[in-house]
């Protein structure tokens, strides 16, 4: 096989600054385990093939699974294949190639699109290289200095967050995982895996390093005060360990204000779609809770639920949600937060209202 143009592992960080697009050509199955942030997968081999060939490979080897291999990708399945990565190429000019190991697939990749008229790099070493590049630039990037936003469950942390991200380098962890953090905070879409948690996480802290946001002008970077698992994405060890140990930001909202921030973003703002399905996941984790809750204040709890969602149902009428919400920032959350923050005994570096705390995070450092 010709020798094709290659990526080095010199360019990975570029990469992820520029969002480079990418073909990546491995199984579904593979790609759905991690893959580089703004890859498409467009595979050799479906989910299917490579279980088939991997059956082959163990029974009678190599060779006997590589000629499996060229004749279950062959006639209009490869042309329906090659059809749709000449279609990227085509929209996507700069785009680069990648498998596991940057080996015989991204190989046979480049070299049917060069048939056609198309030259493309694709990345030494494959995800497998790329994956080590991550684990070791976020490694680096967790020593970062950090600033946490903090406050009992309804401040609007999550809020003062993107607030923030409009004049210095903060990052919306709840964003990433694509949860929001509590027994409450699945969303209707699934998280990523715990490979693309870290991938975008890393990608993100590379953008806001070479911005100059974080580092040589002393800014520390703002995050949210996060367990280490934010649904079931476990934060890295050495990045959550930075972050328990910074200084915090106490937001102090009154409960009414909290209430609302918690009703308008759990209920309120939904669609009627999006609504339904989020009332049947807050019934299972008042189940999931109840052990906690203790057994009068789950019933009274679970009844004050069921009542606000009939209204809803049947009224259009949303603010009894508002009852049952109060019982649990009260009931449940409240005293697992203040007894976290006494347990962790940090230093506060500022207290006060969310809007005092933007104005306290534009002055400083």
């Amino acid at each position: 096989m010709i020798q094709q143009p290659v990526l080095p592992l010199a360019e990975f960080k570029k990469l992820l600054l520029e969002e480079t697009p990418l073909i990546d050509v491995r199984a579904p199955v593979e790609f759905n385990q991690g893959h580089i942030p703004g890859a498409v997968n467009i595979p050799i081999l479906s989910d299917e093939h490579r279980h088939e060939i991997g059956i082959v490979y163990k029974r009678r080897g190599e060779d006997a699974a590589v000629k499996l291999g060229h004749e279950l990708v062959s006639g209009s399945y490869k042309e329906a294949m090659i059809a749709q990565w000449q279609a990227f190429m085509q929209a996507n000019p700069s785009a680069v190639i990648t498998c596991f190991r940057g080996g015989q697939r991204s190989q046979i990749t480049q070299q049917w699109l060069k048939e056609a008229g198309i030259v493309r790099p694709r990345i030494d070493g494959g995800y497998k290289a790329f994956r080590q590049f991550i684990l070791e630039q976020l490694a680096r990037l967790s020593e970062q200095p950090m600033l946490i936003i903090s406050g009992p469950t309804g401040s609007g942390k999550t809020i003062l967050i993107e607030e923030v991200k409009k004049f210095r380098a903060a990052v919306n962890l709840e964003k990433i995982s694509n949860h929001r953090g509590s027994a409450f905070g699945q969303l209707s879409t699934p998280q990523p895996s715990q490979a693309d948690f870290e991938n975008i996480l890393t990608q993100q802290l590379l953008q806001i390093e070479a911005r100059g946001s974080v580092g040589g002008i002393g800014h520390k970077l703002v995050l949210e005060d996060e367990s280490r698992m934010i649904g079931r994405n476990a934060q890295p060890d050495k990045f959550f360990d930075q972050l328990r140990i910074s200084e915090i930001v106490f937001l102090t909202e009154s409960i009414d204000s909290r209430v609302n921030v918690i009703f308008d973003e759990y209920v309120f703002n939904l669609s009627t779609e999006e609504r339904n399905k989020a009332f049947a996941r807050y019934e299972i984790a008042i189940q999931k809770i109840s052990k906690k809750l203790g057994g009068l204040r789950f019933q009274e709890l679970s009844k004050d639920l069921t009542e606000a969602i009939k209204a809803s149902a049947e009224q259009d009428e949303h603010t009894l949600h508002k009852v049952w919400i109060e019982k649990l920032l009260v009931w449940y959350y409240d005293p697992l937060y203040l007894g976290s923050i006494d347990k962790r005994d940090p230093k506060i570096a500022f207290r006060g209202t969310r809007e005092a705390a933007i104005q306290y995070l534009r002055d400083t450092k």
